[in-house]
């Protein structure tokens, strides 16, 4: 797990495997997200139990606007509580 900028989550998003996506959680803080590995152990007990963080799962096959957008989301749902 790492706390990064969104910028970088999107750049290792960018470059994520389909068989090997990232995990990204919401960390409270306005420009910073939590990644994960999703492959782990760890993190699939962690997506079943669909923590209010959870921003989603996701590779480098996904569309990165969409993945910018559901970032961003969740960082001004986080600013508002």
């Amino acid at each position: 797990m790492a706390k990064m900028t969104i910028q970088t989550v999107l750049e290792r998003i960018h470059i994520a495997p389909k068989d090997s996506p990232l995990l990204i959680l919401s960390c409270g803080e306005k420009d910073n997200v939590l990644c994960y590995f999703a492959n782990t152990v760890t993190s699939q007990q962690l997506i079943r139990a669909k923590p209010s963080n959870l921003i989603g799962v996701f590779d480098g096959s996904m569309d990165l606007e969409e993945v910018q957008q559901q970032l961003k989301t969740q960082m001004e749902r986080d600013e508002q509580t």
